[in-house]
């Protein structure tokens, strides 16, 4: 049984963006699994997880250089594989 907690998880509400797809995994190398946001556009919004490894997710924006260097390295993995 799961019940609703908020219809608006994280305030992704306030970011104006539509058809947004999550994925999750560790892309900070810290053990615990931050978010990306695949938006109907193609672009990447990051959420880097701040809580530590088994505990309950925290995601926040982190500063845009932070954000930068991550999505440069997602890119440049998938140019690899």
């Amino acid at each position: 049984m799961f019940t609703l907690v908020s219809d608006d998880w994280l305030n992704l509400s306030g970011i104006t963006q539509y058809g947004l797809f999550p994925a999750f995994g560790d892309l900070d190398g810290d053990n615990d699994d931050d978010m990306l946001l695949g938006n109907a556009d193609g672009t990447l919004i990051y959420y880097q997880n701040t809580a530590g490894p088994g505990l309950v997710c925290n995601f926040v924006l982190p500063s845009p250089s932070i954000r930068v260097l991550i999505l440069e390295t997602i890119v440049r993995l998938k140019s690899l594989m």
